[in-house]
C-alpha cells in the first residue's frame, strides 16, 4: 500500500477515532529517530504494521461505510513529499483503501486494526 521505504518516512499524521496526532522525527534515512509528543519512539510495530498493509484486489469503488484511519505520510522526496491514506470499513473481512483522494484497493481488515493498534500503543 505505501510503496516508500520506512527509511524515507520523516512523520506522520494520523486522525483515529475523531482525533488527531502527530509523528515527528529527526535525523536522516536509518538514522531517523521518531517522537511522539517529544517522547522517542520504538517503531518497529509500528513499521511491521504499515509493511503488512496489501492490496488484495484493485478497485475504484467509492467509499459508503466509516472511515477506520487516516494517514498522512511525509517522506524525504522532493517529488512525493507527502501521501495520504485513508482505510474504509468495506466489509467484516476487508477495508478500502484511499490514496490521495482516489479509491485503489481492498485491505485485509486484520492489517488495518494491527496499524490501529501499533498506533494505539504509540499514543496511549
Amino acid at each position: 500500500m505505501l510503496t516508500a521505504d520506512f527509511a524515507d518516512i520523516t512523520g506522520l499524521d494520523i486522525s483515529l477515532e475523531g482525533a488527531e496526532y502527530s509523528i515527528t522525527s529527526t535525523g536522516k534515512g536509518d538514522k531517523r529517530t521518531f517522537y511522539y509528543q517529544e517522547e522517542e519512539l520504538d517503531t518497529q510495530d509500528l513499521q511491521q504494521a504499515l509493511e503488512n498493509l496489501t492490496a488484495s484486489s484493485f478497485t475504484q469503488e467509492s467509499p459508503s461505510q466509516k472511515e477506520e484511519i487516516s494517514l498522512t505520510v511525509y517522506l524525504d522526496n522532493e517529488n512525493y513529499p507527502s501521501v495520504q491514506i485513508q482505510f474504509y470499513r468495506y466489509d467484516g473481512e476487508q477495508c478500502l483503501a484511499v490514496v490521495d483522494g482516489q479509491p485503489v484497493s481492498l485491505v485485509s481488515r486484520t492489517a488495518v486494526v494491527d496499524l490501529i493498534e501499533a498506533i494505539n500503543a504509540i499514543i496511549l
